[in-house]
């Protein structure tokens, strides 16, 4: 009998953005290519957010992996501030590449952007995907993947 673990089920197609101290600035993860990632989730984790910072996430897309990156409707998240209370937090941006096709734009890759503004924030990316093929999507990784602990059974 076959049971499918989690870690076999979603994988990681693209390297995120490290969790570190960034600067009021503008991180980009790598592209996901939506034709081998049908299913998509982006996960934020922002820790401390200095005094006056802000912290904003979307989706941004392109038809091919190497053009410039135009911003997807409907995918920013409500800006985190310091003075709202929103250091420690995580949030989620889920996309499917059906939503995407359905825009008319002809995206096929996407990133995630993230963007610091007036004051550093700790804050992360990471990026999981689930395959539309049979198999193990953890087999289609991306690199920047060290390792991968399994313990079952």
């Amino acid at each position: 009998m076959y049971t499918e673990l989690l870690s076999q089920a979603i994988g990681i197609p693209a390297a995120g953005i490290s969790p570190a101290s960034q600067a009021a600035g503008t991180y980009t993860t790598s592209a996901v290519d939506l034709g081998d990632w049908p299913q998509v989730e982006f996960r934020l984790d922002v820790g401390a957010i200095s005094t006056g910072g802000t912290v904003d996430f979307q989706i941004v897309g392109s038809a091919t992996s190497g053009s410039s990156y135009t911003p997807i409707t409907g995918t920013a998240i409500t800006r985190l501030t310091e003075a709202g209370g929103d250091s420690n937090k995580t949030v989620t941006v889920c996309v499917t590449a059906e939503k995407i096709n359905s825009l008319g734009m002809g995206y096929r890759f996407i990133k995630g952007q993230l963007v610091t503004a007036t004051a550093a924030a700790l804050a992360g990316v990471s990026i999981r995907g689930k395959d539309q093929h049979f198999g193990p999507a953890s087999l289609k990784n991306d690199v920047s993947v060290a390792q991968q602990v399994l313990f079952f059974r």
